[in-house]
């Protein structure tokens, strides 16, 4: 059972995006006791686990690791490669860096461990200026390029979708009922799975719905979900992580 949560906010005292907001606002709603801390602060509190922290990614991974256990990489789930549509291979950023030394196809490149950078399209060698602080041994995805004209992210209990946001491209463009079924069937069948999470699904020019990536609700944006469901779904993750 939960006693506390603990939301980051700026050296003001204010939130810095809306997820933040609507979560406090979604656990106080549920009977909460809420309080608002600075990543600073945070980092100082005795880490428990029944005291949920919630805030930017690098802040509750290192909370969680404090309790001994670390959120898994979520990204790309074996049980939903076939919903992918394209390829997806696990290289380093050495390598990245040796193929585009001289330009070459768009790719996509995210790093596994998350928000170390931001995942961003690759042609030529100065696409990667922004990750040149990183070591050449640093893990990532290398994922063939497509083009997504609308992206939806589904958010799921279990094997069930539960709500549904649109964070880029044509609004109007919807994906595959049946896709997203048939998608949440197969990742209900994987071992170890989150059990609140979010399917990010994608239109491309064809028509067809692809997978764009998983993610895991235990630091993840609301996309105009309710706040009671929103902080819902984050402590159903939170209890399942802390308990493992």
């Amino acid at each position: 059972m939960i006693d506390q949560v603990l939301i980051q906010v700026d050296d003001n005292g204010d939130f810095s995006n809306v997820a933040l907001c609507a979560a406090s606002i979604g656990f106080k709603a549920r009977g909460r006791d809420v309080t608002r801390l600075t990543s600073q602060q945070i980092e100082a509190t005795q880490a428990s686990p029944d005291c949920l922290v919630f805030g930017g990614v690098p802040v509750v991974r290192d909370y969680l690791a404090r309790l001994g256990c670390p959120p898994p990489e979520l990204d790309y789930p074996t049980s939903l490669h076939a919903f992918l549509g394209r390829k997806i291979e696990v290289t380093s950023l050495g390598d990245i860096r040796r193929r585009y030394n001289e330009p070459g196809p768009v790719v996509f490149v995210k790093p596994i461990q998350q928000k170390l950078f931001h995942g961003q399209e690759v042609s030529r060698f100065r696409d990667l200026i922004p990750t040149s602080h990183l070591d050449s041994t640093t893990p990532v995805y290398c994922v063939e390029h497509v083009e997504f004209i609308s992206e939806w992210r589904v958010y799921c209990r279990d094997d069930q979708a539960v709500g549904i946001g649109h964070y880029r491209g044509d609004p109007l463009l919807f994906p595959d009922r049946e896709t997203i079924q048939r998608a949440l069937r197969a990742f209900a069948e994987e071992e170890g799975r989150p059990r609140a999470c979010a399917l990010d699904f994608g239109v491309i020019r064809t028509g067809a719905t692809l997978l764009v990536e998983a993610n895991d609700m235990f630091a993840l944006g609301s996309y105009g979900l309710s706040p009671s469901l929103y902080s819902d779904l984050i402590e159903y993750r939170w209890e399942q992580l802390v308990s493992s």
